[in-house]
């Protein structure tokens, strides 16, 4: 009986160990390709590009506070440009779900 019990010891940690040894393979296998596929160059190059769009997105707007209507109410402020109606009627004269 004594044997049968080492067995089963000697055989559920061996398949604990083999188990856990295959998953570290298949993980550092992943982990490979990862940085194979994606330098950290390429990132940081794309990450300066977005950057850069945004920036010239940002500069282009019109940021002079005279070019704008603001509209303030108790919930919402509203700006819109100049010379443009929003296109919804007052606030006033507006239920909230409308």
């Amino acid at each position: 009986m004594k044997t049968n019990k080492w067995v089963k010891w000697v055989a559920g940690l061996g398949g604990v160990t083999l188990f856990t040894a295959f998953l570290q393979l298949v993980d550092s296998s992943e982990m490979d390709q990862q940085k194979t596929n994606s330098s950290p160059t390429a990132t940081a190059e794309k990450n300066n590009e977005t950057m850069r769009q945004r920036e010239q997105e940002l500069m282009s707007l019109d940021w002079n506070e005279g070019n704008w209507d603001v509209q303030y109410s108790n919930e919402v402020i509203t700006l819109t440009p100049k010379g443009q109606s929003s296109g919804l009627p007052p606030s006033e004269n507006r239920t909230r779900r409308s």
